[in-house]
């Protein structure tokens, strides 16, 4: 700011300067102005002259040798004046400078700010925060921004927003209360489709359904070449097992993603393992006694030890899941049912993977886990009641698979 100030400052004494240096040589009266005063005189006179001898009070004679004295009386005066310098410059008054000196820059100063944009000063520079100014917790932001919609609900940048935390969050079944009312608003906008499928899927357990499909149809007839809807497109094909689609959808995708390698990658393995998928095998299926290939599955009998019975309400959300003992921590398959629902027994099988390309029957061994949620989140918090299985050998397993709910996470 104090760059401002002086720079602004230099300008106005500049200014100044110049004002002050041109009353300074400003003369009352120059030479030239007398010059031409001069020249009408004797211009006067010789029109005098002539209407003498208009009238005939002249004789004509005469006037030739006033006229020739006129002329050189006229010659010489201009000479002398010519030869006299500019008359000196009136002295400027102390107190038209101390005036000057003052007004100027007091005025300059009082039309910047009434006309002017002095928050900008400050807006350009950026503030240095105190060591100690901390974001806002997220929750925190999360229910400014809820208040905010529920006095502007029809700010569609603002649902947008909120969806995206919640997706970020794992909060699902919220993520997808905002991305109806997003989509309500703007339905046909590419954005809020791939948004609200991806919601879906997440509170439905990472499942798409028929509801999924049809927002995935209609964000391809929107936009056909729309990246995400074909990968998304591919995704759910795979997993309802139509693995001919999945793999004619990504073999088009793939030459269009030659500018982001990552992409690339990710792409290929998917294809890869369609393809792997497409051939039967033991990591695959097993086959029943009359000959008949059944999925790979795993059934689980999940139950809470009663000293945690009590802080159970039937209402707390249970998920029940496999992921892989090495490997990502990205569910192999997921159940999500109702604490009141306990005990229960439930099946995981490759129909429940969240992503085609982590199934069951990708791995060798998985580890088991049961998780009581009070809020409902699909990320893991404190308070949350846990239970977990490690080191299953998949399709080795007769019996269900014996999991008890027994410790609090911190």
């Amino acid at each position: 700011m104090w760059l401002f100030w002086f720079v602004a400052g230099c300008m106005t004494l500049f200014a100044l300067i110049i004002i002050i240096r041109a009353l300074r040589h400003h003369p009352s009266w120059s030479a030239e102005t007398e010059q031409k005063a001069t020249v009408r005189l004797y211009q006067t006179r010789l029109e005098e002259i002539d209407r003498d001898i208009e009238n005939g009070t002249l004789p004509r004679e005469s006037s030739e040798s006033l006229r020739k004295e006129i002329e050189n009386e006229l010659l010489q005066a201009v000479d002398k004046q010519s030869s006299i310098s500019q008359p000196a410059a009136q002295p400027v008054s102390r107190s038209l400078v101390i005036s000057l000196c003052l007004l100027v820059p007091i005025l300059s100063v009082a039309l910047y700010l009434n006309l002017g944009e002095p928050r900008l000063i400050v807006q350009s520079i950026p503030a240095e925060a105190p060591l100690d100014t901390a974001l806002p917790p997220i929750d925190e932001m999360v229910t400014q921004l809820e208040s905010r919609l529920s006095r502007q609900p029809d700010d569609a940048e603002g649902w947008l927003m909120l969806t995206r935390t919640y997706l970020v969050l794992g909060e699902g079944d919220k993520a997808l209360q905002a991305a109806e009312k997003l989509y309500s608003l703007t339905a046909d906008e590419p954005e809020t489709l791939l948004i609200y499928i991806q919601s879906l899927v997440l509170s439905n357990g990472g499942q798409f359904n028929s509801r999924t499909d049809q927002l995935i149809e209609q964000l391809l007839t929107i936009d056909p070449d729309n990246k995400a809807g074909q990968w998304l497109a591919g995704l759910a094909a795979e997993q309802r097992g139509d693995y001919q689609s999945a793999l004619t959808i990504w073999e088009q995708l793939l030459p269009t993603m030659t500018d982001d390698p990552e992409a690339t990658q990710s792409i290929e393995g998917l294809i890869a393992r369609v393809r792997e998928k497409m051939k039967p095998g033991p990591d695959q299926v097993t086959v029943d006694e009359t000959g008949g290939e059944t999925p790979t599955a795993i059934s689980v009998r999940v139950d809470v030890t009663p000293a945690l019975a009590p802080v159970i309400s039937a209402q707390d959300t249970l998920f029940i899941y496999a992921r892989a003992s090495e490997g990502p921590a990205m569910p192999l398959a997921i159940v999500r049912k109702q604490a009141g629902d306990l005990p229960l027994v439930v099946t995981l099988d490759d129909s429940m993977a969240m992503s085609p390309a982590m199934k069951l029957s990708s791995f060798t061994t998985v580890d088991i886990l049961a998780r009581i949620s009070k809020s409902g989140a699909a990320a893991r918090q404190s308070g949350d009641l846990v239970g977990e299985v490690k080191q299953l050998t998949v399709n080795q397993q007769e019996d269900p698979v014996s999991l008890t709910i027994s410790t609090v996470v911190p």
